[in-house]
């Protein structure tokens, strides 16, 4: 991470080009380190609220695990959702001044196990239903400038979190199409060579009596023929083979 090892004029130190869940954690936890937030968590949800990256910066095992223990008493995170606040980035003791408070299993457990004095936390909607959070725990109440600089990390997660579920689809759908282009090379290796210049002659826009005309076969010889090479490469129809013929004879630029 020698990258890493030297701040621009910004205050911050540079991304590297790729940004990696480990990229990102180590970032943060540099940047709120200078901050001084001790704790902080940062999850990407897919649609379903199931965590695809969750990683920890400061918490012990033992303090995520009370915490996923007293999870529904979180009065924080319920207040903030019940109060439709996704996309803002809040000083929860502002938003809900801790007096107001009166679960006790907040107040007794979450609020020293986990530290929660000085908290700051958002959850924002990412591409395709996704959803990232932050949230950070401090000792002490940010300043005016700490606070700036808390929101400008919130804002790169936000935009990270939006790439990172993009390069997510891009590789599904890479794997989907290279999978789909593999399947259709084996299914023209199975074919005669007779087959093969019948579905020639059927994707350049020939119909069957011009392929039987050309070939000197009969039209029930090539109607057998392109039955065969339906078959072989599992279409249904000539319009779904000669459109799988050219998506993967003429693919889009990469």
């Amino acid at each position: 991470m020698k990258a890493l090892s030297k701040r621009s004029k910004t205050g911050f130190l540079p991304i590297p080009s790729y940004h990696s869940p480990l990229d990102v954690q180590q970032f943060l936890e540099r940047e709120l380190c200078t901050l001084g937030m001790e704790h902080a968590v940062v999850m990407i949800l897919d649609p379903c609220q199931q965590p695809l990256v969750n990683f920890s910066i400061g918490f012990t095992a033992h303090q995520l695990s009370v915490y996923a223990h007293n999870q529904p008493h979180d009065v924080f995170l319920n207040h903030y959702l019940q109060n439709h606040m996704i996309g803002q980035f809040v000083y929860m003791q502002d938003m809900l001044p801790v007096k107001q408070i009166r679960d006790e299993i907040f107040l007794d457990v979450l609020v020293p196990t986990m530290q929660l004095y000085h908290s700051y936390s958002g959850l924002h909607p990412l591409l395709s239903r996704y959803h990232v959070m932050l949230s950070t725990h401090s000792y002490r109440k940010l300043s005016s400038k700490q606070h700036e600089k808390l929101v400008q990390l919130w804002l790169f997660l936000v935009s990270w979190g939006n790439a990172w579920v993009s390069n997510r689809e891009v590789a599904e759908q890479w794997k989907k199409l290279s999978l789909e282009g593999l399947a259709w090379e084996q299914s023209l290796n199975l074919l005669t060579p007779s087959e093969c210049a019948v579905l020639d002659l059927l994707t350049s826009g020939l119909d069957g009596s011009q392929i039987a005309s050309s070939r000197g076969v009969s039209k029930e010889t090539v109607r057998s023929q392109v039955k065969q090479v339906l078959h072989k490469t599992g279409c249904k129809h000539q319009n779904e083979l000669i459109a799988r013929y050219y998506s993967h004879r003429f693919p889009l630029p990469g």
